[in-house]
């Protein structure tokens, strides 16, 4: 059984898929596909439909003011209201490696300046349009 470690992921905005968002700590994606009850009277079982598919991004980085293509970006997408081109890579990016990416708006972000510790920022993202699985 193959295993990965997460050093080696990343989040790419733009199209560069080198430029990645710098000093990310990780990122999670989650799709949630909600289910409506299809089931009919005398039915011993449950039938359901899959309804709408909805896709969010959380991404924790260090704070780093310089990533004018990634951390800063994303607070310039979020300040403006426009959406971002992503890509998210589990392992590095090399030929024929899969990664996810779509089109997604920055709905949330924040800073963490604690007094004993690292400076950190979080963002949020909601997927707008389809994901797709592509292989570069």
């Amino acid at each position: 059984m193959a295993r990965y470690h997460g050093k080696d992921g990343k989040i790419v905005i733009g199209s560069d898929l080198n430029a990645k968002v710098n000093e990310t700590q990780e990122w999670n994606m989650d799709v949630d596909i909600p289910m409506a009850d299809a089931s009919a009277q005398g039915n011993a079982f449950t039938n359901v439909l899959p309804g709408q598919y909805k896709a969010t991004i959380s991404v924790e980085c260090s704070y780093e003011p310089a990533d004018s293509d990634g951390q800063e970006a994303l607070v310039t997408a979020a300040l403006a209201g426009t959406p971002v081109t992503f890509h998210l890579f589990e392992l590095p990016s090399a030929s024929g490696v899969k990664k996810w990416s779509g089109s997604a708006f920055v709905n949330k972000f924040g800073e963490k300046v604690p007094v004993a510790g690292k400076v950190t920022r979080s963002f949020s993202l909601t997927v707008d349009g389809a994901l797709s699985r592509d292989t570069i």
